[in-house]
């Protein structure tokens, strides 16, 4: 909450008190898909799935908010822990959710 006062030339003043909404964060969930058969060259996969943007226009992080791109599917991944963050847009204003850690693990038994 903001209170404003103005002071005209002639010492007149207005006063107003406004408030500034928060700007609600996307609803998402994340998938992973693990590496099945390891030293195999099989890969990961992180899917980050938006169900409510909230009006913003949002990217996608996987490495804790260092580089953000447009596409909210990453694969090739190796095993490892993998820091999810989504960068959402409304107007001029941007914002980033925490990081959620998520983990891409490899089957590494032998048949």
């Amino acid at each position: 909450m903001y209170d404003i006062t103005v002071i005209d030339a002639n010492n007149c003043s207005a006063s107003t008190t406004i408030t500034v909404d928060s700007i609600p964060a996307p609803e998402f969930t994340i998938s992973t898909t693990d590496i099945l058969c390891g030293g195999t060259g099989d890969t990961g996969t992180l899917t980050i799935n938006v169900t409510n943007a909230n009006g913003s226009t949002v990217a996608y992080s996987i490495d804790g908010g260092t580089t953000f791109v447009n596409s909210s599917v990453f694969s090739g991944l190796a095993a490892g822990d993998y820091d999810v963050v989504i960068q959402y847009t409304l107007g001029a204003s941007v914002c980033t959710t925490n990081a959620q850690t998520v983990t891409i693990t490899e089957n590494t038994e032998q048949n």
